[in-house]
């Protein structure tokens, strides 16, 4: 059985017994777990789609912004002595 499968056989178990275990309703169960998974995977799907809208406006952004005007300070090491 694929991870999915497993996945809506445990849940429309849990489902199954959380509604006190009727007789005859297995079917129900088993297409609310469906229902739950294809969320989850929507869900995770729109937060990935999100991630990748963000990293191309980080890229876009970045290239907008390099090279710099100024160029940075040259940084001088510190000999200990104020």
């Amino acid at each position: 059985m694929s991870e999915g499968g497993e996945f809506v056989r445990l849940r429309a178990y849990q489902l199954w017994q959380a509604a006190g275990a009727p007789e005859g309703k297995a079917l129900e169960f088993w297409l609310e777990a469906e229902r739950e998974l294809q969320n989850s995977k929507s869900h995770v799907n729109a937060i990935s789609s999100g991630a990748d809208w963000e990293e191309e406006e980080l890229q876009e952004g970045l290239m907008e912004s390099f090279p710099a005007s100024d160029p940075p300070a040259a940084i001088q090491p510190h000999h200990g002595k104020d």
